[in-house]
């Protein structure tokens, strides 16, 4: 980001303005495993630490909350390993409903055969 002609990180900005002064010769530092956060992009300040050197920490490791918790998707459908599809967006796993995936799709091939863009 830029504010005048000086280009910002936006990591250091929003630490900053939540977290206070990052002090002289510090760095900021991306403390959470990439499965629990977007990573290198993040700027969220409850992410970041301060340390003395450039490369980044060591992953601290976080108490996840167990998968038997999540027993239905958003729309109701029971989330057992068959009706579970795993992805990849953006370099990240994404588990989804798999009957919500292919309700989407169809919707989605529906609206494109209507629009002539199908071959």
């Amino acid at each position: 980001m830029y504010s005048g002609n000086k280009e910002l990180k936006a990591h250091r900005v929003f630490y900053e303005a939540c977290e206070g002064p990052i002090p002289d010769g510090m760095y900021l530092q991306h403390h959470l495993p990439a499965d629990l956060c977007i990573g290198h992009a993040c700027c969220n300040p409850d992410h970041q630490r301060v340390g003395d050197s450039p490369k980044a920490a060591p992953f601290v490791q976080l108490k996840a909350v167990p998968p038997a918790q999540f027993k239905t998707c958003t729309n109701g459908h029971q989330m057992t390993p068959e009706n579970t599809v795993t992805e990849q967006r953006k370099g990240r796993s994404m588990s989804r409903c798999r009957t919500c995936r292919q309700e989407a799709w169809r919707k989605n091939s529906a609206r494109r055969s209507a629009m002539g863009l199908h071959t």
